[in-house]
């Protein structure tokens, strides 16, 4: 074989690699649309008719009762909940995270749009395992429980939201059995 026809056989040989490398490239692209598609579908799967069936977030001694007194003029719009520092944190539900960071008062916190207008959070986390916009599954692991936000104990803040008004979460949550 001579130099000419060797360099255009290695030249070929890489033009085909190269094209395979971009139809391989193009099909795992449409495969993570594909997902994300799928994604977004399940994201905003219907929260409503879940009242009473959803999974605690933690298992935990309910510390602070939906609408018993906070402070002198402000009332519980959640839950506080029992934790161990450092356990897993876990969403109640399919959903999409609206905010992963700091808010005073509630320490480290994620709050997951679950669409139909609502919205769960979670407060006093030690670390948060998600970022804003990633979806979640039910039972997917969000945070580390903790004491952020000035609390003097490790615990959860649990509340649950629709259309901006505080639900109580012990209606939406399965009886505890432990």
């Amino acid at each position: 074989m001579t130099d000419t026809e060797q360099s255009l056989k290695t030249r070929l040989k890489k033009e085909s690699e190269a094209r395979q490398e971009k139809e391989l490239a193009a099909a795992k692209t449409r495969a993570q649309q594909n997902v994300t598609v799928k994604n977004e579908e399940q994201s905003h799967s219907s929260i409503t008719q879940q009242e009473g069936k959803l999974n605690w977030p933690i298992k935990g001694k309910v510390l602070s009762s939906f609408g018993s007194q906070r402070s002198s003029q402000v009332k519980w719009k959640g839950i506080s909940i029992a934790a161990n520092e450092g356990e897993k944190v876990r969403a109640v539900a399919t959903g999409r995270v609206l905010f992963a960071g700091y808010f005073k008062g509630y320490g480290m916190v994620i709050a997951l749009d679950h669409g139909d207008n609502y919205i769960t959070l979670y407060g006093y986390n030690q670390t948060l395992l998600q970022r804003t916009g990633d979806v979640v599954f039910e039972g997917d692991a969000i945070a580390l429980a903790g004491h952020s936000g000035g609390q003097d104990k490790n615990s959860l803040y649990f509340e649950i939201s629709h259309k901006g008004k505080a639900q109580d979460p012990m209606q939406w949550l399965k009886k505890a059995n432990w």
